[in-house]
């Protein structure tokens, strides 16, 4: 649906964040989708809404390091690159590491470069991606290794539900005073979350330029 949506950087350029945000629903956090859209924007200004065909030009622009510039790399110009992301290094420490704890990704790089076929980099990357999420989800979880390993908190009842649900709430029934649009959180996870704890949520939000605060109403800004 997002891709249907916005199918050009120029056409995710020039819309508003609500409807970024609405496309997004489902689709992980969305200060992803407010960074995308300042990305498409850069795009639009700085390359004529062209991609970039270089890792290195990639990782200038706004949100991309170095993983993610491999990525597209390979994926969108079946280019050679060198790249982790979880499911590679899922796939590298049950195969390369396994008597290893702590492992830096700078060693699993250099492993993935190692195995890298002459071509084909984007059915390569996609078989791995597949085998690591796929095939090795029965297993312990490798990942557990890894030295940037990250256990994730449950996610009912915690801040990233409440900020999906702010998000959802306004995208919904658009702006709100703060009191009004806790009530409304509050009818969609079906319990009231604390009004100090809500409060600072919002806050942190507008910080992020998720939403805004303006005459005492917050909203999704354009």
């Amino acid at each position: 649906m997002f891709i249907r949506r916005f199918p050009t950087a120029r056409a995710l350029a020039r819309a508003p964040l609500r409807a970024v945000l609405a496309a997004w629903q489902g689709m992980g956090y969305n200060r992803r989708a407010v960074h995308l859209r300042e990305l498409a924007r850069t795009l639009v200004r700085e390359h004529d809404g062209n991609v970039p065909r270089n890792a290195d030009e990639l990782s200038r622009l706004p949100g991309i390091g170095p993983n993610t510039a491999g990525a597209i790399c390979a994926f969108a110009f079946d280019k050679h690159s060198v790249f982790v992301e979880t499911n590679i290094r899922r796939v590298f420490l049950h195969h390369f590491f396994r008597r290893r704890q702590s492992v830096p990704d700078d060693a699993i790089l250099l492993a993935v470069s190692r195995t890298l076929p002459a071509g084909n980099y984007r059915a390569w990357y996609s078989a791995l991606m597949d085998y690591g999420a796929l095939a090795l989800k029965s297993r312990q979880n490798p990942n557990r290794r890894s030295a940037h390993f990250i256990k994730q908190s449950a996610f009912r009842g915690s801040q990233r539900e409440v900020r999906g649900m702010i998000i959802t709430a306004l995208v919904r029934a658009g702006g709100a005073p703060e009191a009004a649009l806790q009530n409304r959180v509050a009818s969609l996870l079906g319990r009231r979350y604390p009004a100090k704890e809500f409060s600072a949520i919002v806050s942190r939000m507008i910080q992020e330029g998720v939403i805004t605060k303006r005459n005492g109403r917050i909203t999704i800004p354009r």
